[in-house]
């Protein structure tokens, strides 16, 4: 019998909205690896939230965010293969506040990060779910914006 390993990710990130397009991560490895992503990720240990969500944003794509609105939380089980082969089921619960106001003159869609294949704008309504993250896409269904 298999055994399937069980693991907690809470993480933090922004809808980054302009002009009917949004901005997304590409996801290099874990779970989401290939799909599209909102930047954001873990707090550090003992980190504020809106500290990490700005430091997370700043790390995947330059942008300097400055204000935010709590905008939802999701969770979702997501069975997955790692990169080892073992199986596992994540317990991604996403905390997404919308950003509101930012710096985004050091943008940098070419930015590789941790688990990062750069960013670009997509228009919302021209995503679609089996290219997207699991957050994303309860993201999408809050804004209405999804394939029917």
């Amino acid at each position: 019998m298999t055994s399937i390993e069980k693991r907690l990710h809470l993480g933090i990130y922004g809808l980054i909205e302009e002009n009917g397009r949004i901005l997304v991560i590409r996801k290099s490895r874990g779970p989401y690896r290939g799909l599209f992503d909102l930047p954001g990720g873990r707090p550090l240990h003992g980190e504020d939230l809106l500290t990490a969500l700005t430091r997370e944003i700043e790390e995947e794509t330059g942008i300097k965010a400055k204000s935010f609105s709590f905008f939802g939380n999701f969770s979702h089980l997501v069975p997955y293969q790692d990169d080892g082969g073992r199986l596992m089921e994540l317990y991604h619960v996403a905390l997404v506040y919308l950003v509101e106001t930012m710096d985004g003159e050091h943008l940098d869609h070419k930015i590789i990060a941790e688990d990062v294949e750069g960013s670009l704008w997509i228009e919302i309504y021209k995503l679609k779910g089996t290219e997207c993250s699991l957050p994303l896409i309860s993201v999408l269904e809050s804004l209405g914006a999804t394939e029917h």
